[in-house]
């Protein structure tokens, strides 16, 4: 063997022992210190260990003459799998391949795990809970379908037009999918009328996706694409009821009085006021859109609605959907509809998570000084909020890695035989 090769095997072989003596007993190891730090240590301090011999950095620094792997021809590098280092552990006659992984079992998680360039094979991806590929979950709403490319995909019911009331039927170029009403024409259908769950007054119709009543509509008059052209207007007729287009002197009067200023009778009905009137804004048969508001006889755009109606907000306000409502809205973070996924908060008009968040932390302006965020909490660097306090989870066993990861039985917090990964709960006794 050579003096390389000697000195980087016997660096290995001295961790294992200490590593493995350190998980039985590491107080009665007589390297063991347990003031150890990088400071006293020439090498690399780990777990009360000083570690030196040019191996600490794991199987990437080692030599080539000692590079093994043990797994199948051709499955070295793909996928997990990958080589490792022969370290001669004493009791044992032959060296061991240490840190090597080898093919193993496929598991359903996106990864290689049995090194055949193939990810994921051999599981049912047709369930909610894989659906189309692993880790792939559907919503309470949704049900797994079959693709219409293939594949399968997340599908709600009430609103996917591929999956509309059930996995097979797709709805038609131009219809959409309204929950039990199925597949629709939110142009022509009153109950649905410019998009679902929009329905028309009864006796209206649904005309290139607005509500129109027949009766009085100058732009369908009796039907839809019928409009009145020059001072007509659409009224029953006083003499036979019919509805059609005609001088206004020749329609059905009200039976009562409509004498109020802004009172206009509008196919034998009167309307008390038409600078307000939805169904008549501005005029008989004048509909407003459903994303309008009828003021001072026009049909206005809901987010300008506030001010043209006459609703003043206040300086910290804005108007959106009709309504003025508060600049740090979640539904309105920084401009009308910009809506904060569920769990953030408005700050400043931009959506923040506010549980890690140094600037906002646990609420709007909380700044953590010097410190970070955990959730909602400021700590200091290196450490998290969990149970009630702030933790340093590097070896701890109770909150080890991340909050609420305990160890247990022969594990111990720690980073591997070799450091380099992350803080987890190991059996370090078992190569």
């Amino acid at each position: 063997m050579s003096r390389r090769l000697g000195r980087a095997v016997g660096a290995l072989a001295l961790l294992v022992v200490l590593v493995t003596g350190c998980v039985a007993d590491r107080s009665g190891n007589p390297h063991y210190d347990p003031d150890c730090s990088s400071e006293t240590c020439d090498g690399t301090c780990y777990r009360g260990f000083c570690l030196t011999g040019g191996m600490d950095g794991g199987a990437d620094e080692c030599p080539p003459e000692a590079v093994c792997y043990d797994g199948p021809a051709g499955t070295e590098g793909v996928g997990v799998c990958r080589a490792g280092c022969l370290v001669e552990v004493p009791g044992r006659d032959e060296p061991v391949c240490f840190e090597q992984a080898t093919p193993g079992d496929e598991l359903c998680n996106q990864v290689d795990d049995d090194c055949d360039e193939s990810v994921d094979e051999g599981f049912d991806l047709s369930t909610d809970a894989q659906c189309g590929a692993c880790g792939v979950s559907c919503d309470a709403s949704e049900t797994c379908c079959a693709a219409q490319g293939g594949g399968f995909e997340c599908a709600n019911f009430a609103s996917d037009p591929d999956h509309c009331g059930d996995c097979e039927t797709r709805c038609p170029t131009g219809r959409s999918c309204c929950g039990d009403d199925g597949c629709v024409d939110t142009e022509t259908d009153p109950m649905n009328c410019g998009g679902c769950g929009e329905e028309c007054p009864p006796g209206w119709l649904c005309c290139d996706g607005g509500c129109a009543d027949p009766r009085s509509s100058r732009d369908h008059c009796d039907g839809c694409g019928n409009p009145c052209t020059g001072s007509d207007v659409c009224c029953p007729s006083e003499s036979d009821g019919v509805v059609g287009c005609r001088a206004e002197s020749g329609c059905v009067m009200c039976a009562e009085a409509c004498d109020g200023p802004d009172e206009r009778c509008c196919a034998g009905t009167c309307v008390d006021d038409i600078r307000a009137d939805p169904r008549n804004c501005g005029g008989c048969g004048i509909a407003c859109g459903t994303d309008e508001r009828c003021c001072a006889g026009s049909c206005v755009p809901l987010d300008e609605a506030c001010a043209s109606c006459g609703d003043a907000c206040g300086a910290t306000e804005r108007c959106c959907d009709d309504a003025c409502v508060p600049d740090e809205s979640e539904m309105h973070c920084g401009g009308c509809g910009i809506a904060c996924d569920p769990g953030e908060t408005c700050c400043a008009g931009e959506c923040t998570d506010v549980s890690d968040d140094d600037a906002n932390c646990g609420a709007c302006g909380e700044v953590c000084a010097g410190e970070h965020c955990s959730n909602s909490h400021c700590c200091a660097l290196g450490e998290s909020w969990c149970d009630g306090g702030c933790v340093d989870t590097a070896g701890d066993s109770t909150h080890c890695g991340r909050c609420g990861n305990t160890c247990t039985g022969a594990e111990t917090c720690n980073r591997g035989a070799l450091g380099g990964q992350p803080w987890d709960c190991r059996d370090l006794g078992i190569l």
